[in-house]
């Protein structure tokens, strides 16, 4: 129904409008389609240089991979 893009298209550009950071990131398990293909749809690239395996997870849900977005990044899809 489009709601998780919805909502988190609104946390990245509060982030980026109202605070002013310089980057986002965004961690999910690899086996998570649908968080990582929602990050790419948000604009975000991943990071597999900061893949990292937590033991104190479930096997099914590691490794970890992040995706991150600059705010340059974020101004050119304005």
């Amino acid at each position: 129904m489009g709601y998780a893009h919805e909502a988190m298209r609104a946390v990245v550009d509060w982030g980026f409008a109202v605070h002013a950071v310089p980057h986002l990131v965004a961690v999910t398990c690899e086996a998570n389609i649908g968080s990582w293909r929602l990050m790419e749809k948000l604009g975000m690239t991943r990071r597999p240089a900061l893949d990292f395996d937590d033991p104190s997870l479930d096997p099914h849900e590691r490794p970890l991979i992040q995706y991150a977005i600059t705010r340059e990044e974020w101004k050119s899809q304005q």
